[in-house]
């Protein structure tokens, strides 16, 4: 055990191998957290129409940045529509050397975006996150060079030199204190980030977005909002399965197809059906609302 200052009763500080190594990983990521943090304001002051030289550095905001979970830290920047930021953030700490680390904390992020947002503003970060699931299993989980999804987050050469690591023991370092903190985070809160689904392959991604899709449409009515974000996980399900017919994942192109069934009753005839209300409708009562509709 090492010793700091004149002992615990001197008001000293005892620090033990595990003190030590606590306090290793929390300033390893503090480190990258305040790396992170310089490229969001300089992606956020592109994003404004300023240039990245006018980024300024919010000390407060970035002293509550630094100390919150990475789970925390993603949903915080979504839930406030800083889809900028949000990017960032998943570029930064989502790691095609490491795909057997969990993954599903950026679904979890993902998922606090508003239901009155429009997926097609956010589909960038809907693509990335379904792929980093998508390759922790299912014979996914290889390792190799950045993949279409974090290009698909491409950052300005600006953002790019903010992000830029210090050699690769440090950055190994860094992933590797991330992965505990990450790996404590889920532990703590029952796996599945918020609890909700253990995220994993191709079965996983699916099951989050039915899950979401649904959610959008029952949260907002915006059955429209419901059918882009099926659509740009279909299409991401699809390219990583190698099909290419935009269609991925039985349960969600069976959801796909009842949402397109419902979109023109609703849009067009103006039927005030929930589709969950759609869903447990028998053929023949789906008949009979588009003869009533008609």
């Amino acid at each position: 055990t090492a010793q700091v200052g004149a002992g615990s009763k001197g008001g000293g500080v005892d620090l033990s191998g595990r003190d030590i190594a606590a306090w290793r990983r929390r300033l390893l990521r503090y480190r990258k957290r305040l790396r992170v943090w310089r490229a969001i304001a300089v992606a956020e002051a592109e994003a404004s129409g300023g240039g990245g030289g006018d980024a300024r550095l919010d000390t407060a905001a970035h002293s509550t940045f630094r100390d919150a979970h990475l789970t925390a830290a993603a949903a915080s920047l979504a839930q406030s529509g800083r889809y900028a930021a949000l990017a960032v953030l998943l570029r930064a700490h989502a790691a095609p050397a490491a795909p057997r680390r969990d993954c599903g904390w950026v679904l979890d992020a993902v998922a606090e975006v508003a239901e009155v947002a429009d997926p097609a503003d956010y589909a960038p970060l809907v693509t990335c996150a379904l792929e980093q699931v998508l390759r922790t299993g299912d014979g996914g989980d290889e390792a190799g060079a950045e993949t279409e999804g974090l290009r698909g987050l491409a950052m300005s050469p600006a953002v790019e030199r903010a992000l830029s690591r210090g050699g690769e023991a440090a950055a190994a370092a860094e992933e590797e204190a991330e992965a505990e903190e990450v790996a404590a985070e889920r532990a703590r809160t029952g796996g599945g980030g918020s609890g909700r689904i253990a995220y994993a392959g191709r079965v996983g991604a699916c099951a989050w977005l039915c899950a979401r899709v649904r959610q959008i449409e029952a949260r907002s009515g915006l059955l429209d909002h419901a059918i882009t974000l099926a659509e740009i996980g279909s299409e991401s399900v699809a390219v990583f399965d190698g099909s290419g017919d935009g269609e991925g994942g039985g349960d969600l192109s069976r959801l796909l197809g009842r949402l397109r069934q419902l979109e023109p009753l609703v849009y067009e005839l103006g039927a005030a059906t929930s589709l969950q209300e759609f869903e447990g409708m028998s053929a023949a009562d789906r008949l009979q609302l588009l003869l009533d509709l008609g």
